[in-house]
């Protein structure tokens, strides 16, 4: 509450950069305009309005939500501070929500692919949460913090049936000390592993019987295509099976371990492009990054055609 998405963005520099071989960091405005306070030159943003009961229900929240997913998304894990763990919270009800729901038409998003949550300062959780909650959870809280008693964060992370609480002095603050950073950007490399084991063989990749329904049929022919051009050493294919994730390994010439990491948004290729990462333990090969990322990107087709066969 009482910022906004650039400016938690750079209150969050040091774990951005810290995690950037391995995360991307997308930051969301809550949708309360707040009044301009002495000093200020532009309205922050919050979550709930004053007064207003932080219900997990609340249709300004989940619409904030929804979009953010359709349009920027999908996210592996979702994060917040203060005002912005309870929307967090929300979210993850959503994951919950939407993987009991039967049917392939249910109108909640695809938040069943939603795996980890980071809160700090989190206050007690929004009402009408469908308690417990299922996503690996990191906490940071603070016996100094004056606006949220640390006894309140502690029964936020008891929401969560795989919670992990560190307290630090700092106060009212997301995480800002190098250990809190480190760690953070620790748990957010282990949540990747979990996705993307670095292990050649791992998994089998291509469309299969059994596949999800929310699989389009351009992505499905290009899994068929990527199969039958790699073996089964080169390519892995994450869990869950939507969105579709898939990794290419590198052959360069080295003993560590390389690929490419893609992603597949739901309106990929018709309406959304690809997103690509380099995913690289050589040091040369990160040293040069950005040239070889470069390289890739100049072959991504334009909407409408599959990138992936192309940009590997």
């Amino acid at each position: 509450r009482c910022q906004t998405a650039a400016t938690f963005e750079r209150k969050l520099e040091r774990a951005a950069t810290k995690a950037a071989s391995f995360a991307e960091l997308i930051f969301v405005d809550g949708p309360v305009e707040l009044p301009l306070q002495h000093g200020e030159r532009v309205n922050t943003r919050g979550w709930w309005a004053e007064g207003e009961p932080r219900a997990a229900d609340t249709g300004a929240v989940r619409e904030v939500l929804e979009r953010a997913w359709a349009e920027l998304g999908p996210f592996d894990g979702v994060l917040g501070f203060s005002e912005g763990a309870s929307a967090a919270l929300v979210c993850c009800a959503l994951a919950k929500e939407a993987r009991q729901c039967a049917t392939v038409d249910c109108s909640v998003p695809a938040f069943h692919a939603l795996r980890c949550a980071i809160l700090a300062g989190a206050p007690l959780p929004p009402e009408g949460l469908p308690l417990p909650l299922g996503q690996a959870s990191l906490h940071f809280a603070s016996a100094a913090d004056t606006v949220v008693p640390i006894a309140d964060s502690r029964r936020c992370a008891a929401a969560f049936s795989h919670a992990e609480f560190i307290e630090h002095d700092g106060g009212h603050t997301a995480p800002q000390r190098a250990e809190d950073v480190r760690r953070l950007a620790s748990f957010l490399e282990k949540q990747r592993d979990a996705i993307f084991p670095r292990s050649a063989g791992a998994g089998v990749i291509g469309a299969h019987e059994g596949e999800d329904p929310n699989v389009c049929e351009e992505q499905r022919d290009e899994l068929e295509a990527l199969s039958a051009m790699f073996s089964e050493e080169e390519l892995y294919r994450a869990l869950p099976a939507w969105p579709v994730r898939v990794a290419v390994r590198l052959n360069h010439g080295s003993d560590g371990f390389a690929a490419l990491r893609f992603t597949l948004p739901p309106a990929y290729p018709q309406a959304a492009h690809c997103f690509c990462e380099l995913d690289a333990q050589d040091l040369g090969l990160q040293a040069h990054e950005r040239e070889l990322l470069d390289a890739v990107e100049a072959a991504r087709e334009p909407l409408g055609c599959p990138s992936v066969l192309a940009m590997v």
